[in-house]
């Protein structure tokens, strides 16, 4: 079970990276800027302060690029281990396209209401440049994980 999980959500999140990627060289959408993720992290570690406003004028870590690559890997295992306990033991999701549209839907609420406002972006991106963007790529970029995980858990 562990072992489906991690690779489960190891491949999701390489799936969404991909995604990122092909909308990124497409239509010049950026993709997600781990490295400030992990800025925002190591920050919070060393501040204990969850909000980091205006974390991208904020001194820059040494490694921070890889915490946050780091960092988005192991919460995609995290997302992977909750699809497998609604999917499994719960039987509340099952593994089908359908489900995974559904699983990637509902995740978007933790980076539009918890990630982006830790990081200064405000609920729903409102503090960004392009809120609308922000959020309508996240939405599909969660998509896309979402119907990963489901598919993958068909495999794994």
């Amino acid at each position: 079970m562990l072992y489906s999980v991690v690779l489960v959500g190891i491949f999701s999140c390489f799936a969404m990276d991909i995604w990122q990627q092909l909308i990124k060289n497409l239509f010049n959408f950026p993709a997600s800027n781990w490295g400030m993720v992990g800025r925002w992290f190591l920050t919070f570690v060393n501040s204990k302060n969850l909000i980091v406003l205006d974390v991208e004028s904020k001194d820059s870590f040494k490694n921070e690029k890889i915490v946050g690559w780091i960092l988005h890997y192991c919460i995609g295992i995290i997302y992977a281990l909750v699809f497998w306990i609604l999917a499994y033991p719960l039987e509340v999701l099952s593994t089908t396209l359908l489900d995974g549209i559904l699983f990637g839907a509902i995740s978007v609420v933790v980076p539009w209401f918890f990630f982006l406002p830790c990081m200064g972006k405000g609920v729903l991106a409102l503090k960004s440049a392009k809120p609308v963007l922000v959020c309508t790529l996240a939405f599909f970029t969660h998509i896309v994980f979402g119907v990963a995980i489901a598919l993958l858990f068909n495999v794994f």
